[in-house]
């Protein structure tokens, strides 16, 4: 296995020490002396009334009445006040007892003293800690991201800030109060993938040496940040709809739609295209949407669009429409209602709202209109030229202005789709990095380097696309003889999907997978002997773990994957990128956050914010270049429009894959076309893309940040045939662990080797934590959280996130810190906790408040770092019985 030499860090957007100076740090202390003082009075008064029982029967009447009262006080652990001539007796009956009343009653002094210091420094605490989240919220970083990612929350904020800091303060302001500490610990702890609370920067990575280092380098305050904002692209698109769907459309040039295939397949093709254009719309008029196309099918207009509009052929709207009117179709309003149906459908389609994804879409935009020369085109040029100043603005621009940056792009979006437009909550969005400095900034040990190329089989083993590419690898045994090849890829990509894939999608999906502590085996539809296999060896895994359970920590070296699992042909020629941390100081282990993506990914995201000029791309070039050998190259595949701004990225690899209908490669690109490659079987026995021009393998990478089936079609089915790998890294799937008598749940650390896959946990029932939910926080509440957290055993920081059953919530871990008030505060009025079963506490590790000062910042780093493993092997051996067949009748029923 090597490492790419190109990784990036993600730095924290503001210092940790926000969080530290949140805790009210004399109240813990003294809480800390309560919660040990009473324990002590406890045991001292338990002692004290054992004592006094054997004096009460020779007592007289009035003195025993006040011994009784005075165990049964005692008993309690109340403060007491002795009688004098209680104490008399005592002192005469057994002086022993009387030195313990003294000693009870100078713990019960202490106490009290103890217990009104600790109320004093609590209301100081919270006020002090109040203070400083107000100061903590004007930290650039923090007021610039409330503006990008919640303006609303952000005006709240300016208000709060300026509000005298009381006592008894509304519902709003401790909403709001508790939102800022989110962010705060959010921004602190926790990078987050794509915001201003998270700068980015390129480092080298190299692999040697026997410690894991976060050296200091790029990205560490030498160079200067750099913000790169970004008009949210599902904003553009709908105002260019807006604006295309008014008159200016029979001004435009309109062709048939590249989805739209022009034999038998209409419905799915513009069907999809519906869908990926806006997902919320096409939830709103699938049905709709359906019903038109039928009707489309089975009319004359859809054939007389695909006469008017032949390949390469451009009509306006107008023209379109008075096309349709010769054919007898209707009179000029309705044949113009028809063309904009068409359009709305996507049948037929305007260029001007196909942006690509390597490319700035409002210079995209303008170029396109600047030989326009129209009324409608010129206001739209000039609105883009605000839109574009007003951009620029908003990156240097503080809170403030920033929202009234975004009030003006609201303003000016709307008077170009004359007011009728739905706008998306985020309207800009902005990256902060690093320029690439070229200093190192991870060493990564061999002995973690090794590590992670021996986790190979367990990140196949838990990548849910593994099943998917063993079925396209099934089929195409089961279709294609030895030897053969097929030269039509597309055609026959889209017979696998017509003929399986897409019912393995709708009934097999969800297999390969835990319900509860039930397994549920993966779909095996054409008899393949790797999904059985596959599936023994998940519950093999699982069975290893549920048998170490109650260990201090879970090692997976000691798990042996059953060699057929190891020799399987789709565990060779693999990327993938690991996102990682390391613990302070020089370390020889790391924490593995995620493995996601595969080659090229790691930066892809971020390289548009760059500079052109800036060294980053000649070195991620250079890193992707050097994957290409003799027997085979890496592509990029485009993907779809740039339809989200994840999609916006700039092209890292040398060659491209040009698909029918798909977007437009980047101009540096070398472009492959699809019809050019031919399918045939590598040496590995897997099936793989073959260039005959070329005289190479070809692998296609998807380096975008859309989910699977946010892309096209085709380009999903492609990428089955890649390398990229993303396992759900879930290990505890399945595993019975019971829980003690309070109902507590915990889960060891799980290791291989140098590689931490999963931090120690605790679950706990929601009902412990009940007392003082929906209410602001008083001492006696966060005592009594306090002291619970420390009874189970959890650390006095944690990431906690919340269950309802057994099924875990897909919202991000939040920070709580139990020294901290206003902490503990949120964590017991966060509504998502209200709405669980069960409360899981994950611990923070690496740990940035440790004792190692020094290295604290470099606990919060993120590294991003890109493996791969090498192409050519000798071919697996397939047991003899395995049986290569397939009905299409069969595989239809099994799903039924």
């Amino acid at each position: 296995m090597t490492v790419n030499p190109v990784g990036a860090v993600r730095l924290p957007g503001v210092s940790h020490d926000v969080c530290t100076d949140l805790r009210a740090t004399s109240a813990a202390a003294l809480h800390e002396q309560d919660m040990s003082l009473t324990e002590e009075l406890g045991n001292a008064g338990e002692r004290l009334a054992d004592a006094i029982f054997p004096l009460v029967p020779g007592a007289d009447a009035q003195t025993r009445r006040k011994l009784i009262k005075l165990r049964r006080a005692v008993y309690q652990g109340a403060g007491v006040d002795v009688d004098d001539s209680v104490r008399a007796y005592v002192a005469g009956q057994a002086p022993e007892v009387a030195d313990l009343l003294d000693d009870y009653q100078r713990l019960c002094d202490r106490h009290r003293n103890t217990r009104s210091r600790l109320e004093e420094a609590f209301s100081t605490g919270v006020r002090d800690a109040r203070d400083r989240l107000k100061k903590a919220s004007r930290e650039p970083a923090i007021a610039k991201a409330l503006a990008v990612g919640s303006p609303e929350l952000s005006r709240g904020v300016q208000r709060w800030r300026l509000s005298p800091t009381v006592a008894v303060r509304s519902k709003a302001s401790r909403g709001i109060e508790r939102s800022i500490l989110k962010y705060l610990a959010r921004a602190s702890l926790k990078t987050s993938p794509f915001s201003s609370l998270t700068t980015v920067a390129p480092c080298l990575v190299r692999a040697e040496g026997p410690t894991t280092r976060a050296l200091q380098g790029a990205g560490t305050g030498e160079a200067r940040e750099v913000t790169h904002s970004q008009l949210n692209v599902v904003l553009l698109t709908r105002v260019l709809r807006a604006v295309v769907s008014g008159d200016a459309l029979f001004e435009l040039p309109l062709e048939v739609s590249d989805a739209v295939s022009r034999d038998s397949d209409l419905m799915r093709t513009v069907q999809r295209r519906v869908i990926d254009n806006d997902e919320v719309e096409a939830e709103r008029d699938f049905d709709l949407v359906e019903d038109k196309l039928v009707w489309f099918y089975t009319s004359t207009i859809l054939q007389s669009v695909l006469k008017a509009l032949a390949p390469g052929t451009q009509l306006t709207g107008a023209e379109l429409a008075e096309t349709l009117r010769s054919e007898g179709l209707g009179d000029d309003d309705g044949c113009r209602r028809i063309v904009r149906q068409l359009v709305r459908l996507g049948v037929v389609e305007c260029r001007l709202v196909r942006l690509s994804p390597y490319d700035d879409p409002l210079e995209t935009l303008d170029n396109r209109l600047s030989p326009m020369n129209t009324p409608w085109a010129h206001a739209v040029r000039e609105a883009l030229l605000t839109l574009r100043g007003l951009r620029d603005r908003f990156s240097c621009a503080d809170d403030a202005e920033r929202l009234r940056i975004l009030d003006e792009v609201r303003q000016t979006v709307r008077d170009m789709a004359d007011g009728d437009i739905d706008l998306p909550k985020t309207l800009i969005y902005e990256d902060v990095v690093h320029p690439f400095s070229g200093g190192d900034a991870m060493v990564l040990s061999t002995r973690v380097r090794d590590d992670l190329a021996s986790l190979r089989w367990l990140f196949h083993l838990l990548d849910p696309a593994e099943a998917h590419r063993h079925l396209l690898s099934a089929f195409f045994d089961a279709r294609v003889p030895e030897g053969g090849t097929v030269e039509d890829v597309a055609g026959f990509l889209t017979e696998f999907d017509d003929d399986v894939y897409r019912e393995f999608l709708a009934w097999g999906a969800s297999t390969g997978t835990f319900s509860g502590l039930d397994y549920r085996p993966r779909a095996n539809w054409l008899n393949d002997s790797v999904p059985p296999h596959c599936d023994a060896e998940r519950l093999r895994l699982r069975d290893y773990i549920q048998e170490r359970a109650g260990e201090e920590v879970i090692d997976l070296a000691g798990f042996a994957p059953e060699e057929h699992h190891r020799c399987s042909s789709f565990m060779h020629a693999r990327s993938y990128t690991a996102f990682i941390q390391c613990p302070t100081g020089d370390s020889s282990e790391i924490i593995l956050n995620k493995v996601h993506g595969g080659a090229g990914f790691s930066l892809s995201r971020f390289t548009g914010a760059f500079d052109a000029a800036d060294p980053v791309h000649t070195a991620v070039a250079e890193s992707m270049g050097s994957l290409n050998d003799a027997e085979v190259i890496w592509a990029e595949v485009p993907g779809s429009d740039a339809t989200s701004n994840l999609n916006l990225h700039r092209s890292s690899f040398r060659y491209g894959l040009q698909l029918p209908g798909g977007p437009h490669l980047d101009t540096a690109v070398t472009p492959i076309r699809l019809d050019s490659l031919a399918l045939r079987r590598a040496p590995t026995g897997r099936p793989m893309l073959w260039s005959k021009s070329l005289n190479r393998y070809v692998v296609p990478v998807y380096t975008g940040y859309l989910i699977s089936r946010a892309l096209p079609e085709l380009t999903r089915l492609l990428l089955l045939l890649g390398d990229a790998v993303s396992p759900h890294l879930s290990l505890w799937d399945g595993v019975a662990v019971p829980a003690d008598a309070r109902g507590i749940v915990r889960r060891p650390a799980v290791r291989h080797g140098a590689v931490v896959l999963a931090r120690e946990s605790w679950s706990t029932p929601v009902g412990l934590w009940e007392a003082g939910m929906g209410r602001e926080v008083d001492l006696e509440t966060w005592a009594r959280a306090r002291k619970l957290a420390r009874d189970l055993g959890l650390p006095p920081r944690a990431f906690y996130t919340v269950a309802d059953g057994e099924v875990p919530s897909t919202r991000k871990p939040v920070f709580v810190d139990f020294d901290s008030p206003l902490s503990v505060d949120a964590m017991l009025n966060d509504r998502n906790v209200h709405q669980a079963a069960t409360l899981t506490f994950h611990r923070v590790m690496p740990d940035p408040f440790g004792d190692q000062t020094e290295h604290d910042a470099a606990a919060v780093r993120e590294f991003v770092i890109e493996t791969h493993s090498a192409m050519t092997v000798s071919p697996p051996q397939k047991p003899a019985d395995t049986a290569w067949t397939i009905r299409k009748e069969d595989a239809r029923d099994t799903a039924h």
